[in-house]
C-alpha cells in the first residue's frame, strides 16, 4: 500500500525555503575561493584582503603580491573533532621583493586559516563555534534632522565609510555650512569650501564651477528684468579710467549697481544665479580664509590629528593619504546607496568631490521642503556582515599589524643571507584569526541540543559587536520592530533581558544580496492576476511597490477578488486589484524557523509568542 502525502492547505506556496544553512556556506566558499584558479579570482574576501594590504614600500624596495594557495589539511572535521584538533588549512602566498637591480620571487606561508564545514561551523581546538552575522549600520549618507540649541530645526548630512573618517555636514547659527570629523565633533568645524581647496579645488573660480554655472550677461537685458533675485556678482567689476572698484565679487545685484555700470560704460558683466542652492556655498567662501589648498589641508589635519606634529609642506600629502584606498573605504554597499540617493554613477570605493557637491544640492532641497529625511532604523540603511566579510576584516587587521615590522625589516633585507619567509612574520594574521574565534563577541558555541537550536543559531542576526552597537546604550528605536522588517527579520523571535531587539533572526525565506542587505520574496502579479515568477526585494526597492498579503482572495480564473488589503511606502490600506504589483509567497515568511514551527501563530499573544519560540528550540528532541 502505498503512502500518500495529504495537502489541507488552501495558499498556494510557489517556492520553497531555500538551504537554511547556505548564507554562511556561500559567503565562506566566496571568500576563500578555494577551488578558483589564482588567474580568475574575483577581488572580493581573502584575494581583495591581499591586493588591498600589497604592495608594501620602503625606500627603493617593493612587496608585490601575485596570489596565494590554499592547503587543506588530511584529516577530516569528525577527526578534529574527535582529536581536539583545528579543521584548518595551510595558506601560502606567492610574493615578490623587487628593488633597483633585482627581482626576488618566492612562496611564503603564512600560517593556518579556518575551513567550514558542512554544517556551517568551524572546528576550534576541537569544538564547534559558529559565526553570527552581524546587523549593522550600512556604510554611505544619511540624511538626518536635528533641532539646534540657536532655536531651529534643520537638515544635516553624515557620510559613512567602512574604513575611514567620518563625515558630518550641518549648517551653524550663521547659515554656514561647516563639516566636522567623527572622533572630534566637539571641535569647531570647517567651512565646506575648505574640505573642497584641500580636495585640490584650490581657487575660489573652481569650486563656484562646481555648484553654479557663472553666465556673462548684458547691462541692457539685466535693466528689462523687473526682478533681480538671486543674482550675484562672479567677480569684481573695474572702472578702468578712474581705477578703482565699482562693486566686488559676490555682491548682490540692484537696480541702483547696474545704473552705476552703466554710467561707467560696462556693458556685460559675469553673474551667478546662486537659487540653485540659496547662495550657501557663496556665503561660505566669503567666511573662508584660507586660500590656498596647502593651508586648508593644513587645517583639517590639526583637528583629524590633534596633539601630532604636521609638516606644513606635507600636509596635502598626508590629507590625500586619509582618503586613498588604504585608508578610506565606502564598500560596494556604501557606494551603491550614495549613487542612488544622489543619483550620480560613480563607481569608486571611495569619497568623491562630486558626492559632496550632490548631497550639498541635496541638502538644500531638504531645507526647501523637498526630499526625504532618512530612518537609520530601516534596513534600507542597515546592512548584513556575513561569516566571510567578518574574517576578512580579522585578516586585514592582522596584516596592518604587520606593516611596520615588514618595513623595518625591509630596510636591513638582503637577498643572499635572507629568504622572503624570514621577512613575514608569519604569527600576526595566525594570530589575530584565533583572536577572532576565541575573544569576539560574534564567534560563538553552537547550540546543539536539536537541530531547530542550531539551525537558529546560525540564522541569527547580532547588532553586538564590533563596530555594532553596546547593549547598555541602545535605546528603544533601535530595538523595536520597524515596518521593513516584513519579511526580512522575525517580530517574535528575539531574546529576553537586556538583548532584547539586538540579537534578531532571519525570516523562512530571507536571503542576503551581495551588498549584504536583506532580500525577502514576492510573486509578480500582472493585472491583478498572481503569477509564479518571484522576485527578490531589498527594503528600498519594496517602498514604493503595493504588496498583497498571501491570503489575498482569488477567483475561480485566480484572479485576485477587490478590494485587497495591501501595503505601500510601509503603510496598510484597501487597493484596487488592478494597482497590485506584488504579493507574499507564504505567511510564513514573515516569521522566522522557530516562530513559523508554532501552530496558530496569528492567535498567540506578541510576548507568549516570542517565550514560545525560544522555550521550544530546548524542548525539541
Amino acid at each position: 500500500m502505498s503512502e500518500e502525502r495529504i495537502d489541507v492547505k488552501k495558499i498556494k506556496e510557489v517556492i520553497h525555503p531555500s538551504d537554511l544553512l547556505s548564507l554562511s556556506i556561500n559567503s565562506y566558499s566566496e571568500f576563500l575561493q578555494l577551488d578558483t584558479e589564482p588567474s580568475k579570482r574575483k577581488n572580493v574576501g581573502l584575494e581583495y584582503v591581499f591586493r588591498s594590504f600589497f604592495p608594501v614600500e620602503n625606500y627603493n624596495r617593493t612587496l608585490e603580491y601575485h596570489s596565494y594557495r590554499i592547503v587543506p589539511q588530511k584529516k577530516s572535521y569528525c577527526d578534529c573533532i574527535r582529536d581536539g584538533d583545528t579543521y584548518a588549512a595551510s595558506l601560502y602566498l606567492t610574493l615578490s621583493l623587487k628593488s633597483e637591480d633585482s627581482v626576488q620571487k618566492s612562496e611564503v606561508y603564512m600560517g593556518e586559516i579556518p575551513l567550514m564545514t558542512p554544517r556551517a561551523s568551524f572546528v576550534v581546538n576541537g569544538v564547534e563555534r559558529t559565526v553570527v552575522n552581524q546587523l549593522h549600520r550600512s556604510p554611505g549618507i544619511v540624511f538626518e534632522e536635528r533641532f539646534y540649541s540657536f532655536g531651529k530645526r534643520l537638515p544635516l548630512f553624515r557620510i559613512i565609510p567602512d574604513r575611514g573618517v567620518w563625515l558630518e555636514v550641518e549648517f551653524d547659527q550663521n547659515d554656514l555650512l561647516g563639516v566636522t570629523f567623527d572622533t572630534h565633533r566637539r571641535r569647531s568645524p570647517i567651512l565646506v569650501t575648505t574640505l573642497l581647496r584641500a580636495w585640490g579645488y584650490e581657487t575660489d573660480e573652481s569650486i563656484l564651477k562646481l555648484f553654479y554655472e557663472p553666465r556673462m550677461l548684458s547691462i541692457a537685458h539685466l535693466l528689462k528684468q523687473s526682478q533681480l533675485t538671486n543674482l550675484v556678482l562672479a567677480e569684481d567689476v573695474l572702472d578702468v579710467k578712474q581705477g578703482r572698484v565699482l562693486a566686488g565679487k559676490y555682491e548682490i545685484l540692484s537696480k541702483l549697481l547696474l545704473q552705476n555700470f552703466v554710467e561707467a560704460k560696462i556693458e556685460k558683466i559675469k553673474v551667478i544665479d546662486c537659487g540653485v542652492d540659496g547662495g550657501i556655498i557663496i556665503r561660505c567662501l566669503k567666511n573662508d580664509l584660507l586660500t590656498s589648498a596647502e593651508d586648508a589641508a593644513y587645517a583639517i589635519l590639526s583637528i583629524v590629528r590633534p596633539g601630532q606634529s604636521i609638516v606644513r609642506k606635507n600636509a596635502l600629502a598626508s590629507f590625500r593619504y586619509l582618503f586613498a584606498p588604504e585608508n578610506y573605504d565606502l564598500l560596494e554597499a556604501g557606494r551603491y546607496i550614495i549613487n542612488e540617493k544622489l543619483g550620480l554613477k560613480d563607481d569608486q570605493r571611495t569619497l568623491q568631490p562630486s558626492d559632496l557637491v550632490a548631497a550639498i544640492r541635496y541638502l538644500y532641497n531638504l531645507r526647501k521642503g523637498e526630499g526625504v529625511i532618512d530612518d537609520i532604523d530601516c534596513l534600507s540603511n542597515r546592512r548584513v556582515r556575513l561569516v566571510g566579510e567578518l574574517i576578512g576584516r580579522q585578516c586585514r587587521l592582522g596584516l596592518e599589524r604587520l606593516r611596520h615590522t615588514l618595513k623595518e625589516r625591509m630596510v636591513s633585507y638582503s637577498q643572499f643571507n635572507n629568504s622572503l619567509q624570514t621577512l613575514m612574520n608569519t604569527k600576526v594574521m595566525a594570530a589575530a584569526i584565533n583572536e577572532f574565534f576565541a575573544r569576539n563577541q560574534l564567534s560563538q558555541i553552537i547550540d546543539q541540543i536539536n537541530p531547530l537550536s542550531e539551525v537558529s543559531h546560525k540564522r541569527r542576526l547580532s547588532a553586538l559587536g564590533p563596530g555594532g552597537l553596546n547593549r547598555e546604550r541602545a535605546g528603544l528605536g533601535v530595538r523595536d520592530v520597524q515596518t521593513s522588517h516584513y519579511g526580512r527579520i522575525c517580530p517574535v523571535e528575539t531574546s529576553e533581558g537586556a538583548n532584547i531587539g539586538l540579537i534578531n533572526s532571519l525570516t523562512t525565506y530571507a536571503r542576503i544580496n551581495p551588498l549584504g542587505f536583506i532580500e525577502t520574496p514576492y510573486r509578480v502579479v500582472k493585472k491583478g492576476v498572481p503569477t509564479d515568477t518571484v522576485h527578490y526585494l531589498t527594503a528600498d526597492q519594496e517602498k514604493n511597490e503595493i504588496v498583497a498579503q498571501a491570503n489575498a482572495p482569488v477567483d475561480s480564473k485566480g484572479k485576485l477578488v477587490g478590494p485587497v488589503l495591501s501595503r505601500k511606502h510601509f503603510d496598510v490600506y484597501e487597493a484596487d486589484p488592478q494597482e497590485v504589483t506584488y504579493m507574499d509567497v507564504s505567511p510564513k515568511q514573515v516569521v522566522s524557523v522557530a516562530a513559523a514551527l508554532i501552530p496558530f501563530l496569528e492567535h498567540d499573544d506578541g510576548s507568549r509568542a516570542l517565550m514560545g519560540a525560544n522555550m521550544q528550540r530546548q524542548a525539541g528532541p
